[in-house]
């Protein structure tokens, strides 16, 4: 028994070392190479949901756990029978930019205290933790494997970081997050709920009409392959977009300089919020209650939309400029189960 589990674990174990996601300091349990996945029981499956951020608490030098000025955010973690997980802050008194394109110190602001990041998850219910195993992340140089121990109070689920000196003990800090009922969705909201996995995006131009006001001339269209993301729709109507360029470069140190920040903004993508679907079924609007750019923090955003399959087609409205016409659509795809 004892050389079968060996053998699983290490199977496990060169799994996420060709995939690229096994730090010295995560170790993967017997107990997790033998099936303790987000999809089987216990509290494996407690994760599974929509959570609200509540708090974000810290000791004091008594010991005692006190709000921090972070609690004044705005944020949910999501995680998904297949496996998949993510999760966004976003402090709620973020300034917005004085022009359309941000100032690299109006991009720092930005970026301070917004928490972005998406992967799969990993429950060890022995030692009371999780594993956030980070695919994408808005710090080009964050930690991959973030563990937190947890805790179930109710409908509430207490995270709690480790240490960084030592990954064995809960550190000094944790958030508070409260799970959210399930909203009643249309046929189509319903078919929409899921983790999708960008394929790729599409961009087509239409040239100016000729002065002659004859046809137009034939449309160029260009696909790229080369961001990955995912977005998520939740059954308690919630969503959530991640998109990350290729060739992010890691901060030169702890915090980003006003460059770096404004770099890092520029190619990563992150809002959420609810979503609704219109009664033709024809198109869903992301309300974003939350978004990297503070600028369009509370705006809407429309998007035609076409299943097929286990595809999905979003296709914003087009725009025109200078008489030329531009469509973009991202098509995604649902995320099998996590390995």
């Amino acid at each position: 028994m004892r050389s079968s589990r060996t053998a699983i674990v290490s199977a496990a174990i060169l799994i996420a070392v060709a995939g690229g996601l096994l730090l010295a300091d995560v170790r993967l349990t017997s107990a997790q190479a033998t099936g303790q996945s987000a999809r089987s029981g216990g509290d494996s499956h407690k994760f599974i949901g929509t959570y609200r951020l509540v708090a974000i608490e810290q000791k004091d030098d008594k010991g005692q756990w006190v709000p921090t000025a972070r609690t004044n955010s705005l944020g949910y973690i999501l995680y998904d029978p297949t496996g998949h997980m993510a999760a966004q802050i976003m402090p709620r008194d973020r300034k917005k930019y004085a022009a359309t394109e941000p100032t690299p110190d109006e991009a720092r602001a930005a970026l301070l205290g917004y928490t972005a990041y998406f992967g799969t998850f990993i429950v060890n219910e022995a030692e009371k933790y999780v594993v956030h195993r980070r695919e994408g992340q808005l710090n080009p140089g964050g930690e991959v494997d973030a563990k937190r121990f947890y805790e179930f109070v109710g409908n509430r689920l207490i995270l709690t970081p480790a240490l960084a000196t030592d990954r064995t003990r809960p550190g000094n800090n944790h958030l508070i997050w409260e799970r959210l009922p399930d909203a009643p969705l249309s046929a189509v909201g319903k078919q929409l709920v899921g983790f999708r996995r960008l394929v790729y995006t599409e961009r087509t131009v239409e040239p100016a009409l000729t002065a002659s006001g004859g046809p137009r001339a034939q449309g160029k269209t260009e696909r790229d392959t080369s961001r990955t993301g995912y977005i998520i729709y939740t059954p308690t109507g919630h969503m959530a977009v991640h998109i990350v360029r290729p060739d992010r470069k890691k901060y030169a140190g702890q915090t980003p300089t006003p460059e770096e920040a404004k770099a890092a903004l520029q190619t990563y993508t992150s809002y959420f919020g609810r979503f609704t679907v219109d009664v033709s079924g024809k198109f869903v609007t992301h309300h974003q209650d939350a978004h990297l750019n503070p600028s369009v923090v509370g705006s809407d955003a429309k998007r035609f939309l076409q299943i097929e399959g286990n595809r999905l087609t979003l296709q914003p409205p087009s725009t025109t400029t200078n008489g030329e016409t531009a469509t973009n659509r991202l098509t995604w795809e649902l995320a099998p189960p996590a390995n």
